[in-house]
Parts: structure tokens; C-alpha cells; sequence
């Protein structure tokens, strides 16, 4: 394999295996699954929806909904469905706290889905308070570390960035054709977002995506309640998420989500010949 400078490799980035994602460990195996009844789950989501960074929320959003949708319709957790709580958060630390005691203390939600490094820090002192985690995307190096009921799930570039990078310098690498996820194993929540919005999910989607569902794992496994679900998503490991890798819940709380490198002999015809984990 000729990985020198000049040569016709070009390496792609792809943040998941080429491989079918596999059944949900909540999900039921039988293909006529009833729909979930009963009474639901709540799981709150304090987003912007107003305000500069608004756009953000009605972005990532969907994929919370579309998450849900096929969760309940597989069958729910327990039999019962799942439900969201949305609240504006308008992007800014008051507005954080605000929504956050609006989806626990009156809505009576066991579980946080955030986003923005200012808003998880103004939520986190309250988390502590209600006894509720909060899940977000944020990349904040040890911030979530701070709350044992902060949970971070995205892909930590300032944790993978210099272990590629070592791997490159090793083999020579020069050039490189793209940042992507796998859109093989995430098709089926591509599909739903492209019907609902028009177009195909961000990358930071496919993370919401996988927060629905490792709450949904964490209430099948420990019950309904914030300690419960703070105790599921401590023990998350070998989590297939929605781009098709294995994920574990790491000690400071933040996902460890491994990445692959494949290789491609022509860039005008991309197959990927070789995988380097």
C-alpha cells in the first residue's frame, strides 16, 4: 500500500463502520411490535428556539422527535412510550435555568437533553440540586467532569484530533478528502430528517439521536427516576449508535466514540478498500 506523498491514496475520515446498524437493544425483534400506550416517559428538551441561536434548535430538534417517534412505534420502553417536554431556553444561562425548572419541577421530566457550553453550566448546579442529569452535545473539555449528573455524547475532537493526527505522521499522510459520518448506518434516521426538513441531518443530529436512545436504554435497565437514569448512562458501554460504532460512557462522563480511517484507491469512485482503527 503506497501511502507516500504523491501517491493515488487519499484518506476519509468516517466516523463509523460500513456495517447495517444493528437492532436496538430497547427495540422489540418482532416486526409487528405494538405501538407503546400508557402512560409516558418524559424526557425534557431545553433547546434555543428563539433568539440568535435559535436556528441550532429548530435544527437538531427533529432528531429528538424522529428518535421518539421510532422508539414508540418499535414498541416504547417497557411497553410505554416515550414523550418530549420542549422549552426555549433562548440560548442564554437565564433562560436555561428558567426551562430547566419549568420541565422538571412542573412537567416532572427524570432526564435533560441540552446544548451550548453556557447553558449546560448554568444547568449544571440546578441538576445537582433536582437530582436530574442532563445530557448534551457540548465539547467543553471537562466541563460535564465538574457535575456527576452532567453526561456529554459527541465525538471529542480535542481527544481524537492528535491520536489521527499521530497515525497520519506515521504513514506519511499528506492529504485528506473529508470529514463524514457513515450514511449507511445511519439511513434510517437520514431518511426520516430529509422527509420532515429536506435535507440531511448535521453530524451533531446523529449525536441528539443517540442521547434519546441511550436514556431510553438507561430507564429499561434502571427504572424512571433521576438517579436511575444518572446510573444507566454511568454504564453505558458498547453502545451501537446511530453511525454504527460501539460507544462507552467514559468516567468524566463524556462518551469515548472510536473512529475509523478508511482508504480510498480513486477519489472519483470512492471505495473503501481498508479499515485502520
Amino acid at each position: 500500500m503506497d501511502m507516500r506523498p504523491g501517491g493515488i491514496w487519499r484518506l476519509i475520515i468516517a466516523l463509523a463502520a460500513v456495517a447495517l446498524l444493528l437492532p436496538a437493544p430497547w427495540a422489540s425483534r418482532d416486526a409487528a411490535a405494538q405501538a407503546a400506550t400508557g402512560q409516558p416517559y418524559k424526557i425534557g428538551v431545553t433547546y434555543p428556539l428563539s433568539g440568535p441561536r435559535a436556528a441550532w434548535g429548530l435544527l437538531l430538534l427533529p432528531n429528538a422527535e424522529i428518535a421518539v417517534q421510532q422508539i414508540n412505534t418499535a414498541g416504547g420502553v417497557n411497553g410505554r412510550p416515550l414523550e418530549l417536554v420542549i422549552e426555549d431556553t433562548k440560548g442564554n444561562p437565564e433562560g436555561a435555568v428558567s426551562a430547566m425548572r419549568k420541565v422538571v419541577q412542573i412537567d416532572r421530566v427524570a432526564a435533560i437533553v441540552s446544548i451550548f457550553t453556557n447553558v449546560v453550566s448554568a444547568q449544571m448546579p440546578l441538576a445537582d440540586q433536582l437530582k436530574v442529569p442532563v445530557v448534551s452535545t457540548v465539547e467543553a473539555p471537562g466541563l460535564v467532569g465538574k457535575s456527576e449528573w452532567a453526561f456529554a455524547h459527541g465525538l471529542f475532537l480535542s481527544r481524537t484530533i492528535p491520536a489521527v493526527a499521530e497515525r497520519w505522521k506515521t504513514q506519511g499522510v499528506k492529504r485528506i478528502c473529508g470529514l463524514k459520518y457513515d450514511t449507511v448506518a445511519a439511513k434510517k434516521l437520514i431518511d426520516a430528517y430529509r422527509a420532515k426538513m429536506g435535507f440531511d441531518p448535521d453530524y451533531a443530529g446523529l449525536e441528539v439521536y443517540d442521547i434519546i436512545h441511550m436514556i431510553a436504554q438507561a430507564i429499561k435497565a434502571n427504572g424512571y427516576n433521576g438517579d436511575a437514569i444518572r446510573r444507566g448512562l454511568t454504564e453505558i458501554k458498547d453502545f451501537r449508535s446511530i453511525g454504527g460504532v460501539l460507544v462507552t460512557m467514559g468516567k468524566d462522563r463524556q462518551s469515548i466514540v472510536p473512529i475509523a480511517l478508511y482508504q480510498v484507491k480513486d477519489a472519483a469512485k470512492p471505495t473503501f478498500v481498508e479499515i485502520a482503527t
